[in-house]
């Protein structure tokens, strides 16, 4: 024994070891001592022959918990075609336009910025939104408010010009 203090049990013993020592005895050099564990994991030392178990926090792995899971190769953690990117012990996911949350999970209400202008109405939907028109107006993709001044002329009012179109009448919101 080794400054080991023990105590009289009735049939048996016990005896509390110092730092570094551990056994019925106190006879074994604790491994846990020399901290083989990554940081995060939790160390377990045997009674019975003094050597170490790490127990390993979620995202790593390896008898020191020192490799790193990559969760990204198992399988996409991410939804909604979210990009999965492995990250020390953990991932990260990249969210296509129209999603958020840590797994892309949450689609976004893109119509409580009420990006539809002149009065038109907004739906939103999965990943996106679409904008239902006034009579006389309707949404392009790529540029800003189409509207129609007369039956026969199209003027679509771009940021940055103003250009006139012969009207189509095969034209729909």
């Amino acid at each position: 024994m080794s400054c080991a203090t023990c105590h009289d049990r009735v049939g048996s013993f016990y005896c509390q070891c110092p730092p570094g020592k551990t056994g019925l005895l106190c006879h074994l050099n604790d491994a846990c001592t020399s901290n083989p564990c990554h940081e995060g994991a939790i160390c377990e030392t045997s009674p019975i022959d003094g050597s170490y178990l790490c127990s390993c926090p979620p995202g790593f792995k390896g008898p020191s918990c020192k490799i790193d899971v990559d969760e990204c190769s198992e399988g996409s953690p991410c939804e909604h075609d979210g990009e999965c990117v492995n990250t020390p012990g953990s991932y990260k996911c990249r969210c296509r336009p129209g999603f958020t949350g840590a797994r892309c999970e949450v689609d976004q209400n893109e119509c409580l910025s009420n990006p539809c202008m002149n009065q038109g109405t907004c739906l939103d939907k999965r990943g996106g939104y679409k904008c239902l028109c006034m009579p006389g107006f309707c949404w392009e993709k790529n540029r800003s408010i189409v509207s129609s001044f007369s039956t026969r002329d199209l003027l679509t009012l771009d940021p940055m010009h103003i250009e006139k179109y012969p009207l189509s009448t095969d034209l729909r919101p």
